[in-house]
């Protein structure tokens, strides 16, 4: 976590998120506001966005592509999952949510300065370029942060105190701070993020 804030590239903190709850990519895509409980400080888990290709194979939209971005449903039945968010990750989100808030009808997340739908392409790519920052094998991939997740057993199975006992221990690996306990990376990450996208 701490290299992804360093890089400071415009999808840090969307890298950190998924590493510190497990999401695939096409599930941090498809997040939207309104799967998130303040209350209770947890979202759920509930659509994807993929790639299809457009039907008629050979016929391209109106900017050449021969495929589009749709959301759809969760690789699995469990896939559909709540999971509890930090504080350190919450506080975070919050200064997130002030980046995005109202910028389009479609209620997402992740997503371009306009609202819309984010490529997923786009955060393989950061994600590649801070891996091979650090040094990482070139094995490493966007879908090898859910191990790191899956470790701590945070997947769908695993009963709601647990996973709560789980985040906390997460919570040690999100936190950087600097001597005078700044988080002074994290912080300028999370506010490039809309300035560059």
């Amino acid at each position: 976590v701490h290299a992804v804030f360093a890089s400071a590239t415009p999808m840090s903190f969307g890298i950190a998120f998924a590493l510190s709850t497990g999401l695939r990519l096409g599930e941090l895509m498809g997040l939207k506001w309104g799967d998130f409980d303040e209350k209770e400080q947890l979202f759920n888990v509930k659509r994807t966005l993929r790639r299809q290709k457009i039907q008629g194979g050979m016929n391209a939209n109106k900017y050449g592509k021969k495929t589009r971005l749709v959301f759809g449903p969760l690789k699995t039945k469990h896939a559909y999952r709540t999971i509890p968010v930090f504080d350190d990750l919450w506080d975070d989100l919050l200064i997130h949510v002030k980046t995005v808030q109202k910028r389009s009808e479609t209620d997402l997340v992740f997503c371009t300065e306009k609202g819309e739908p984010l490529d997923p392409s786009i955060y393989t790519c950061s994600f590649r370029k801070i891996r091979d920052q650090v040094g990482l094998d070139k094995d490493v991939t966007f879908h090898t942060l859910r191990h790191t997740f899956a470790t701590l057993n945070m997947y769908a199975h695993v009963l709601p105190d647990h996973k709560k006992c789980s985040m906390n221990k997460m919570s040690k690996f999100y936190r950087k701070q600097d001597k005078n306990g700044n988080n002074k990376l994290k912080k300028a990450a999370i506010e490039l993020e809309w300035r560059v996208v």
